[in-house]
């Protein structure tokens, strides 16, 4: 994704999902854009993307409602995002759960 550092993926998701976790919109509406796209040390989720795309989406802010709904046109449509039906959670390995259960 094109505003994660290319040297190191990992070091830059680490501190947007730290900002995410605080609730903070920008750093929710990215990593759920860098999870549905994917990178070379990213593996696409569209799971998680969902995940922090309607985190992102939740105060109803017209930008972050649009982003959600071009993002979901990106998703598969025969198999919804699980992560949609099991609330919103802030954390990934919650939401890893919920898909297992």
């Amino acid at each position: 994704m094109y505003l994660l550092p290319q040297k190191d993926i990992a070091e830059g998701v680490k501190w947007l999902r730290l900002s995410a976790e605080q609730g903070q919109q920008d750093a929710q509406l990215i990593l759920g854009k860098a999870y549905l796209q994917g990178a070379k040390e990213l593996p696409r989720d569209p799971v998680i993307a969902d995940m922090w795309l309607r985190l992102a989406a939740k105060g109803n802010l017209e930008f972050y409602q649009n982003e959600l709904l071009a993002a979901e046109a990106q998703m598969n449509p025969r198999r919804p995002p699980r992560a949609r039906h099991c609330g919103s959670m802030e954390a990934e390995s919650r939401v890893r759960a919920c898909w297992q259960n």
